[in-house]
């Protein structure tokens, strides 16, 4: 059809489009020219080159929930599928266009404005943290270029800065009188600057644009990742909008793979703890579940477990949301639910791959759940995750999302939940105060250190211990792992099946284990002269 239309003049030209034109009214369609038409490059992302390409068509309009999509060649089979897909999220359009304006849109594709999808760096970040104070340091200086420098430009220099802080997330937060840069350095938010009202859309504009999402869409929540080069490597920014007034809330979370897969003792677990991980690990088949809040380090701590069971002898199968680390020998897939990709899906395909062992990011809905634990039955060993406030408080979780407990007893090896709390600087200037002063003002506390003379014997009560720091955006530096872990006995899995509730199985761990709750743990590290009692305190609760 194309070679035809090539030596067609433009009055036999005319008549194709014409004939066209007749054609889809008669079938109850719209007919579209779109030689000479602009288009929207947000609106022709709607699809992928990949699939404008295999199914001749092309979004050309959106408003609202409404598309207009034009159609090359209407008859392709595959095309009333893509039209199904498209259905579920937007009210579809179909127009019939000729191949030939069809081909010129298409070159749209490769203008930069579509496939741009990372940002180029040119400069390098310190490679040294900075304290807090020369965090702000530099954000009174990045301030300076509010006023009169590009978008581009001020957002590589907080990224950098964001870097070389060592902040796992950058906050752009409205507030009235612009957007508030905070960054959440520890575990804990701290703001530095705020970007004038007036030059917030730009940079909300720029990191969308960055982030290959919509910038015309305002009013609904849109996720997306920018790439850019720094120091050799590549970092990764996962963006999230969300719509609030006046302006566009944005967050980033910063992934940086040079950080690398650490031990667990390196993480922070102490032995007893790490003896727990290893010896629900080596079991031949089951699950383990991490839980905690998000941002407590659950996937850190799944990877070093993936890192743990990696050999030649295995095969290693993850199902992630999105991958935050390329382990070597390890089969590594990111789900993507815009494609209806997602974890149950996804996890129906990697058990087709002969996996031994399985990690799934996270368990979000009962499909998943019930697929992960079918897995385990049938002599697989999956690692994931779940949002419970402790370990005990998983058994409950998943049968509120619909497991039995004829389910979840035989199948669960170990449960691991834990929390992040702050480590001291080596300069820090920390606070003792005396013990059985704290012990009477805080009964956890008197608890808690009875309870670790009952499981560590040798364990020494000394008369002093860290209660706080004198200034805690200076004393302290970088985060150590707190966790609360039970290992599944045949006692455990009898009262699961009984449906006893969480408060026996709690005391019967107590009695008959050597288990300690996040704050008794927390409670060790101070002993240990990790972390101080408020800060244990702020992390748990109390």
């Amino acid at each position: 059809m194309k070679s035809n239309q090539n030596i067609l003049d433009s009055v036999n030209v005319q008549f194709l489009e014409d004939d066209l034109k007749n054609q889809a009214h008669q079938n109850g369609v719209g007919y579209i020219n779109l030689q000479g038409v602009p288009l929207n490059v947000d609106h022709l992302k709607i699809l992928t080159k990949e699939e404008a390409e295999a199914n001749k068509c092309i979004c050309f309009y959106k408003n609202g929930k409404t598309i207009r999509v034009a159609l090359s060649q209407p008859n392709l089979p595959s095309v009333s599928e893509l039209i199904k897909t498209l259905q579920k999220t937007y009210e579809v359009e179909i127009f019939w266009c000729s191949q030939k304006s069809f081909e010129e849109k298409m070159e749209l594709y490769n203008s930069v404005l579509v496939t741009r999808k990372k940002v180029e760096t040119t400069h390098s970040f310190s490679e040294k943290r900075l304290t807090v104070q020369e965090v702000q340091t530099e954000f009174n200086t990045i301030t300076t270029l509010f006023e009169t420098s590009p978008a581009v430009e001020i957002l590589q220099k907080i990224f950098s800065v964001a870097l070389s802080s060592g902040a796992s997330d950058i906050h752009f937060q409205p507030t009235e009188s612009g957007l508030n840069i905070r960054l959440r350095i520890d575990g804990a938010l701290k703001s530095f600057a705020t970007i004038p009202l007036k030059k917030s859309p730009q940079i909300i504009a720029q990191i969308k644009y960055d982030g290959g999402m919509k910038s015309n869409i305002l009013d609904i929540p849109q996720d997306g990742k920018i790439e850019f080069k720094a120091n050799g490597r590549i970092i990764d920014l996962r963006v999230s909008t969300l719509p609030i007034q006046p302006i566009e809330s944005v967050v980033m979370r910063i992934l940086d793979t040079h950080k690398g897969i650490k031990s667990f003792s390196e993480l922070g677990f102490d032995k007893l703890e790490e003896d727990k991980i290893k010896q629900a690990l080596y079991r031949k088949n089951g699950i383990i579940l991490v839980t905690g809040a998000t941002g407590s380090g659950k996937t850190t701590t799944l990877y070093s477990m993936l890192k743990e069971l990696n050999s030649p002898e295995r095969k290693l199968v993850t199902l992630e949301d999105p991958i935050e680390y390329h382990l070597p020998g390890v089969s590594q897939s990111q789900v993507d639910d815009t494609r209806e990709y997602n974890f149950e899906s996804g996890f129906k395909s990697l058990l087709r791959h002969d996996p031994d062992v399985i990690l799934v990011g996270e368990v979000r809905t009962v499909s998943t759940a019930k697929l992960a634990f079918e897995a385990a039955l049938t002599g697989h060993t999956v690692l994931t995750s779940l949002h419970t406030n402790n370990a005990i408080g998983a058994i409950s979780r998943l049968r509120n999302m619909g497991l039995q407990n004829y389910q979840i007893a035989p199948t669960i090896n170990a449960v691991f939940a834990q929390k992040l709390v702050r480590t001291f600087h080596p300069t820090a200037k920390k606070v003792l105060k005396n013990t059985n002063e704290l012990r009477n003002q805080f009964p956890a506390l008197d608890k808690a250190l009875t309870r670790i003379k009952q499981v560590f014997l040798s364990a020494k009560i000394p008369e002093k211990i860290i209660d706080s720091v004198e200034t805690p955006e200076q004393d302290y530096r970088g985060q150590t792992v707190i966790c609360e872990a039970f290992l599944l006995d045949d006692p455990v899995r009898k009262m699961i099946l009984e449906e006893q509730s969480e408060f026996t199985i709690n005391e019967y761990l107590i009695n008959n284990t050597n288990f300690l709750s996040l704050f008794e743990n927390g409670v060790l590290k101070v002993l240990e002269g990790k972390t101080s009692l408020q800060e244990v305190i702020r992390t748990v609760g109390i």
